[in-house]
């Protein structure tokens, strides 16, 4: 959901991009340097770090964080082009997945189309 709305209002998506530096770029935003030799503008950026934080934050700010990193589950699937359609807000996707937040443990739902309505 919140990708297709991403992508939607201009979004570029970078999985596994490790940043090596953020820097202002005059009045157009912010120049963005990716391990890989990508650059990106932009005005506005999401950064979800990894545990290359510190070394960023201290690169970009000059100071130390007492940054520790900590390993946590994510479930995320990339939808493959061309059927996007299939997985927007409105078309009823039948899956749902619940945190026990005791337990850590995950359930996924697969329901049919008649338990929706």
């Amino acid at each position: 959901m919140f990708q297709m709305l991403a992508f939607k209002n201009g979004a570029c998506l970078k999985d596994n991009t490790k940043l090596v530096s953020i820097k202002k770029d005059g009045d157009q935003g912010l120049k963005v340097a990716a391990s890989n030799g990508e650059n990106f503008w932009g005005k506005k950026y999401v950064v979800v770090v990894g545990d290359w934080m510190r070394n960023l934050v201290k690169t970009v700010c000059g100071i130390e964080l007492p940054i520790q990193p900590l390993e946590a589950n994510v479930c995320y699937w990339r939808i493959k082009d061309g059927h996007e359609v299939e997985y927007a807000i409105g078309n009823n996707f039948r899956c749902s997945l619940a945190m026990d937040i005791r337990t850590f443990l995950a359930h996924y739902h697969w329901s049919t189309r008649d338990l929706l309505k």
